[in-house]
């Protein structure tokens, strides 16, 4: 499979937001509330979060499903729902600093953090072996912001960030069926059935994927069921999840979509993405590596476990002992992996048609093995 290539959207070396306050000198009020966290002469940055996870560059695949308009005869009402297998590219930026948001009267100012990313998205779909090892065909960038508000006990109150859990992550049930605008009643079409072979769809039949688990009627009812398959026999050690999304979550607060304006477009009614980021616990073998020896650590091996049997990705190791390994010896190695899952409600025809994206990510750069890795 071709490798994706790192969507690159790199900030100023040294690029940190700070507060300005000091270029007011004595003109700002002496307040024991109001600036409580004023960091202009202060290089302590706000926390991060769970957003501290969020480093360098992550790469995975997954499915994307969605409904598109079909403007062409026979009929401009069928709707096509391609299902590509989709390779991706996550690089983030560095921490962008301590970002002011200045409170009124009683609310207090509230210093932010966070980090920037460029996702760059790849079809890897091949028809003839019903995988994901096809060309890569860009069809998909995007770039945003994400940033991690710290808890507060006044105006606005803010609960704090979430905890790690030590459990197996659990992902809701998603519904691609569409629904009528208001009545909510559902419409299934053809290209949601995976053995139907003559409705319009991309790829139309989906025999080969069916056969080797990448496409199956169960990842069409429910396509969180390719999360839960990413980390079957895994060793999650703990991991955070949290939930964005359009809808307030209190009458008040803003939140909304853009829309393009050119002709009866689809509109984004809701969208919603709930991430869940987990240290994973992987064993890898280090193998004998006596033809390295006596030079110590001048010798390294990259090595992978054997991929998890529906193809989810695990990070590359360097091998690199402390001392001589005659013998093939297991390891344990710690990284951090990104699962997310993607829904938006796009509006048009008189129905609204889910749009669902989900996919694995685990580092792109080598995880190391440190010397503790190794038993004594």
């Amino acid at each position: 499979m071709t490798s994706a290539t790192s969507p690159v959207i790199q900030l100023p070396a040294g690029f940190q937001i700070r507060s300005v306050n000091d270029k007011l000198g004595a003109k700002i009020p002496a307040s024991g509330t109001q600036n409580p966290l004023d960091r202009n002469n202060s290089s302590d940055e706000p926390p991060l979060g769970v957003l501290s996870n969020f480093q360098d560059d992550f790469h995975g695949k997954g499915p994307n499903l969605i409904f598109r308009p079909n403007n062409v005869p026979p009929t401009q009402t069928i709707f096509p729902n391609p299902k590509s297998i989709s390779q991706r590219r996550l690089p983030f930026s560095p921490p962008i600093g301590s970002v002011p948001n200045r409170g009124l009267e009683q609310q207090i100012d509230v210093f932010l953090n966070g980090v920037t990313y460029a996702q760059a998205v790849n079809d890897v779909t091949k028809i003839t072996t019903g995988n994901a090892d096809g060309p890569a065909q860009a069809f998909h960038f995007e770039s945003g912001l994400w940033m991690h508000v710290s808890a507060t006990s006044v105006v606005p109150a803010i609960e704090n960030s979430q905890s790690p859990i030590s459990d197996v992550p659990q992902f809701q049930h998603v519904d691609i069926t569409p629904t009528t605008i208001g009545a909510l009643t559902k419409i299934c079409f053809g290209a949601q059935t995976a053995t139907d072979i003559n409705i319009p769809r991309l790829p139309q039949d989906l025999t080969n994927f069916i056969a080797t688990g990448t496409v199956t009627q169960m990842i069409l009812d429910d396509p969180n069921t390719v999360l839960s398959n990413a980390i079957a026999g895994q060793n999650i050690t703990s991991f955070f999840v949290f939930t964005v999304s359009t809808t307030p979550v209190e009458p008040g607060l803003g939140s909304e979509t853009a829309n393009t304006q050119t002709g009866p477009n689809a509109n984004v009614a809701q969208m919603q993405s709930t991430s869940w980021v987990g240290t994973v616990s992987t064993r890898y073998i280090a193998a004998d590596k006596t033809a390295c020896w006596p030079i110590p650590r001048q010798c390294f091996l990259l090595i992978s476990p054997t991929p998890n049997v529906r193809g989810a990705p695990n990070p590359v190791c360097p091998v690199n002992p402390p001392h001589e390994v005659t013998i093939d010896t297991p390891i344990m190695v710690t990284s951090t992996q990104i699962q997310y899952s993607k829904q938006a409600q796009l509006n048009f025809a008189g129905r609204s048609w889910p749009h669902v994206s989900v996919a694995t990510l685990v580092p792109q750069a080598p995880q190391k093995a440190p010397d503790s890795a190794f038993p004594a």
